[in-house]
């Protein structure tokens, strides 16, 4: 399994660190691929960054560069993502690299057809093929080719054309698993077109090129969409069911079969089976903490069970239920409050759509976050974001949070300033426990919670209080957190005593 190699990689790169830089670059490198291959983000993330610090100024800069933006649309931030690719297609281009430049605009591709942008991705791939055409390896073309026969399916537009150049471009070309996923593409053409038996055909032909289990798992899921696969009874889920266990880890190939299973019960009225496919498709989408795979299990919940959905929805930020959520109490809580330092005056250098994307991104940072920490969002306040952590362990959990959420953000810095970009996330949070009153306000027009009391204003005044990088706490939150940090007797704004505080940076930050 991919997974029992990450150690050894990681084993050896840190060997190598202090008599070979380069090479341990490069192997950081590879780590941080291989845990994005295995969807282990964090790593990756922490791998590229080991990666960036050793190479130096060389080509292999901009790739490390490529793979991060694939942690970064791995994780939900879309935003940040779309900036890095977008960076890393220029520079490759600017060097000539038009096989790179193929890679990362198949990345882009990816990450657009993620969110749904469909139509885009047909005109940047029409377009980028034309711009490539001669300049690039068959298995390059091969990808982007697939990926626009993906996005013209999805687009709802025709396809047979792009479906006859495929098949073409498949007749020259050496076994690769990039033909397997191009089998699969045009399997879908076929469904389309009504055509089962030549959807089946292209099935088998991807099997032989699907070594990996996510992979097989994908396929798995494809036959049973399809009808080649057996998929109902308790035979089938106990085959499919072994299957996904084999993989190890979570696939999409495992997140899709549930919610196909959802979408058949709901089609013979079996509510009750339904409901329990889509909480089996929502648990393990978020056990894999995949961004991705929870929209899609939103859209489903929303489409089949909308009630349902509303209650999921509640429970995973702050395991409680609506009605729960829906009183007026006194209760005490963890407030959270994260900013970005000098965003207000920095907004008027940048463009409208620069300041939405810069606060859209952190935002897209916080999201899984929130769900990892059962941290509960309450409100975004520009560049700010208000949250709240209740119940047992309130305080381990929000100080996680805020410190993951500034830590990123400080990455994210790092990667831009590599890309040559002067502005930065530059973060803070500040964290306090305490009393407030939670209830709803607004009217039918609009409703919104609200914690309100000294505690948020606590948080509020500790996170002016912390410098770009840093989260500020309550000394008692930090006590209760068990965390280390710089205690500090803090003189806040409105607050008539100096108040104790432990201010976290550095490997303070994680906790």
């Amino acid at each position: 399994m991919l997974a029992r190699r990450a150690p050894e990689i990681r084993a050896f790169a840190a060997k190598l660190e202090a008599a070979d830089p380069d090479t341990a670059a490069r192997a950081w490198h590879q780590l941080g691929v291989l845990c994005v291959r295995i969807n282990r983000f964090d790593e990756a993330q922490e791998a590229l960054l080991n990666a960036l610090r050793g190479i130096g100024d060389c080509p292999a800069r901009i790739w490390i560069l490529d793979t991060f933006a694939q942690t970064l649309s791995g994780q939900g931030a879309w935003e940040e993502g779309r900036r890095v690719l977008r960076a890393v297609v220029k520079l490759k281009r600017a060097a000539g690299d038009y096989q790179g430049v193929a890679v990362s605009i198949g990345n882009l591709a990816r990450l657009e057809s993620r969110v749904g942008h469909a139509a885009d991705v047909v005109s940047l791939l029409t377009e980028s093929l034309k711009s490539l055409k001669g300049r690039i390896a068959a298995t390059a073309e091969l990808r982007l080719r697939t990926s626009l026969l993906d996005a013209l399916l999805a687009a709802g537009l025709p396809a047979t054309r792009e479906a006859a150049h495929l098949r073409r471009l498949l007749r020259g070309l050496s076994p690769h698993y990039l033909l397997g996923y191009a089998h699969v593409a045009l399997a879908r053409v076929a469904a389309a077109n009504r055509d089962r038996h030549s959807s089946g055909r292209e099935l088998a032909r991807a099997r032989p090129y699907f070594k990996l289990r996510d992979q097989q798992c994908l396929l798995h899921y494809w036959e049973a969409r399809f009808g080649v696969r057996p998929v109902e009874g308790p035979r089938a889920i106990r085959e499919f069911s072994a299957l996904f266990k084999a993989a190890g880890v979570v696939t999409e190939g495992e997140v899709m079969f549930w919610l196909l299973l959802a979408d058949n019960a709901k089609s013979r009225a079996d509510m009750k089976a339904m409901q329990g496919h889509l909480v089996t498709a929502a648990r393990r989408a978020a056990s894999a903490n995949n961004p991705l795979w929870i929209d899609r299990v939103d859209e489903a919940y929303r489409r089949l069970d909308p009630e349902g959905f509303l209650e999921q929805l509640i429970r995973r930020f702050t395991g409680r239920s609506l009605a729960e959520m829906s009183r007026t109490v006194k209760e005490k809580v963890t407030v959270v409050f994260a900013d970005l330092v000098g965003f207000t005056p920095r907004s008027q250098e940048l463009s409208p759509e620069d300041v939405m994307r810069t606060v859209r991104g952190l935002f897209e940072l916080s999201v899984p976050l929130l769900v990892r920490h059962h941290v509960r969002p309450m409100s975004y306040l520009g560049d700010g974001l208000l949250a709240i952590a209740q119940g047992p362990g309130q305080e381990r959990r929000a100080l996680s949070f805020a410190t993951e959420l500034v830590r990123k953000a400080t990455l994210i810095t790092q990667v831009r300033e590599a890309l040559g970009d002067r502005w930065g996330l530059n973060l803070r949070a500040g964290v306090a426990s305490g009393p407030v009153v939670l209830g709803a306000l607004g009217s039918l027009l609009k409703t919104e919670f609200a914690a309100i009391g000294m505690t948020t204003n606590l948080a509020a005044r500790l996170q002016a209080a912390a410098n770009p990088g840093e989260v500020v706490c309550l000394r008692a939150t930090g006590e209760a957190a068990r965390v280390r940090g710089q205690l500090e007797l803090l003189v806040l704004k409105g607050v008539e005593k100096p108040v104790p505080g432990l201010r976290l940076a550095g490997n303070d930050l994680r906790i």
